[in-house]
């Protein structure tokens, strides 16, 4: 083991390589296995009715008009859909985390190529495996990260062509990368874009820039990739009024302009709090920049002083308006960790007792974590997971080498802690998934759906206009038939329904199924004895 060690001392890439391969190895791990849920029905419904009705202009659910985004993330959505021959979880994550693996190596070559190898690969490592992302946002197939890588490679474009004095292509590309953004999640793409280059050409005070020829014709390009998206769309649908409205209302949910008076009053106190948390456990190396002086220094180092007025300026409509998802901070959240990077490598040696303390912390973890996964073996609704014993011996043996790694080299602790959590997540898709598919609400959602779809197989069947139907059992019911299922309220023989108790009074039907939906009341599937 002293040779082993003494080899990895001096070439920490391979302890950096192991790291990666578990990164992905824990991403990909059960993908498809839990049922889909929250945003992520909407997104696949959209896509596959493109596909099923071979319209891919006018968005649609049920055959109903999709104001809420535009298209082009579900374009890509059915590009995947269709190459794969398959609109299963898995296809509707692939995107996602596809995106959040590009993220990672984005921010690192950013980091690495203003500041250091060591910035860029710390940075990257902690965008990847922040908790927000290992829990939660890193198991769906959200529009999120992928919009967000986006308008954070229109960030860095700008600095990086105006550094090179490039103006035509800073303008082009960050355009092109606005209107690919609007086309994917609306407004808040024109509002980034827009406090980006207000605040970046100000502060280099070159704002006579954001007058330029250039400016003008970016701003042309992206005004004709949009138009001519709503050029073809507006050629079908004509409702131009009700449709921008809808762009509006949606993007202004959850902001001050919708909230009561005291929860923005709250909300900019509890903002930062709330994000300490959804980073951890690397938001802890922020004390690394309690010193004083630090935003002198950030000011002093050209790529960091942009990085602070991006990240300050871009957060102002996040920070004031309440209810804010982590999700809409994707795309700010590589600057944090830019800037945490940082004040670990260069100043962790100011604070020593703290450090010290901060890796005792990470060992301790590492510790619980190795005990902890022995009671998969005494967890019944685990019990069926195949390879259990296998499986939970496995993840001792890697977590136990990693923490002995931990104690013999201390310059890599950083990578082996990210280690450490790459094997958490690989417990949490091995055993907490199963239990959580066993438990959670998610699964009778599913389960009725392919039960209608398996029913209903080659009859008609509609759903009631003014039903309230969830969107998770609507997608394996068209996943399960391969057709779109419409709204309606005409009763016609020998055609089954979804519909709720108000749907069947004074008339003679037959139910057929039952569900109590997530919205609040009983579900039926029936046919009715008269048409009407």
């Amino acid at each position: 083991m002293k040779q082993v060690i003494i080899y990895l001392e001096s070439r920490p890439h391979i302890v950096l390589a192991i790291c990666l391969v578990m990164i992905l190895i824990a991403y990909f791990t059960n993908l498809g296995y839990y049922p889909i849920m929250a945003d992520e029905p909407t997104r696949a419904l959209v896509a596959m009715e493109m596909i099923f009705s071979g319209d891919y202009i006018v968005p649609t659910i049920n055959g109903e008009l999709y104001y809420n985004k535009p298209p082009f993330y579900n374009w890509i959505l059915a590009a995947i859909f269709n190459l794969s021959g398959s609109y299963s979880e898995w296809a509707i994550r692939l995107p996602s985390i596809i995106s959040l693996m590009i993220f990672g190596y984005t921010i690192f070559w950013v980091g690495k190529r203003y500041l250091s190898y060591t910035v860029g690969v710390m940075a990257g490592i902690m965008y990847v495996t922040c908790g927000r992302m290992l829990v939660y946002s890193g198991l769906l197939g959200h529009i999120d990260i992928f919009f967000s890588w986006m308008t954070f490679c229109g960030f860095v474009l700008i600095y990086y062509f105006y550094e090179k004095e490039s103006y035509l292509w800073l303008f082009l590309l960050s355009y092109i990368i606005t209107a690919l953004g609007f086309l994917s999640k609306g407004l808040p793409s024109l509002v980034f874009q827009g406090i980006t280059l207000l605040t970046f050409f100000i502060y280099q005070g070159d704002w006579k820039r954001l007058f330029s020829w250039q400016h003008i014709l970016g701003g042309l390009v992206a005004l004709g990739i949009i138009g001519a998206y709503y050029s073809a769309y507006f050629s079908s649908n004509p409702d131009i009024e009700g449709y921008f409205y809808n762009l509006w209302n949606e993007s202004s949910k959850r902001t001050v302009l919708d909230k009561v008076w005291y929860e923005s009053l709250i909300h900019p106190f509890t903002f930062p709090f709330e994000q300490v948390m959804h980073l951890l456990p690397w938001s802890l190396f922020v004390v690394f920049l309690f010193r004083k002086g630090i935003f002198k220094e950030f000011r002093a180092h050209p790529f960091l002083k942009f990085c602070l007025f991006i990240l300050a300026f871009n957060s102002i409509p996040y920070w004031l308006s309440p209810q804010t998802y982590p999700r809409y901070l994707f795309m700010l959240y590589p600057f944090v960790f830019i800037f945490l990077a940082y004040g670990y490598e260069h100043h962790r040696k100011d604070f020593p007792t703290y450090h010290r303390v901060l890796e005792n912390v990470f060992f301790g973890a590492g510790c619980l974590l190795a005990i902890g996964v022995w009671s998969a073996l005494f967890i019944d609704t685990v019990a069926d997971v195949p390879f259990r014993v296998l499986k939970t011996i496995s993840l001792f043996l890697g977590i136990a080498v990693s923490l002995y790694l931990f104690l013999k080299l201390p310059q890599q602790r950083f990578v082996l802690f990210a280690l450490l959590m790459m094997f958490f997540r690989l417990g949490f898709d091995w055993f907490v998934l199963p239990h959580r598919y066993k438990e959670d609400g998610w699964r009778p959602m599913k389960d009725f759906g392919i039960s209608i779809a398996n029913q209903t197989q080659g009859s008609p069947l509609y759903i009631f206009s003014d039903l309230k139907w969830d969107h998770s059992t609507n997608y394996y019911l068209e996943r399960g038939r391969k057709a779109i299922v419409s709204r309606t309220d005409s009763i016609y023989p020998n055609t089954y329904y979804i519909g709720a108790d108000r749907h069947l009074e004074n008339r003679t039907y037959h139910v057929h199924d039952t569900l109590y939906n997530r919205q609040g009341e009983d579900l039926y599937l029936v046919t009715f004895n008269q048409s009407k």
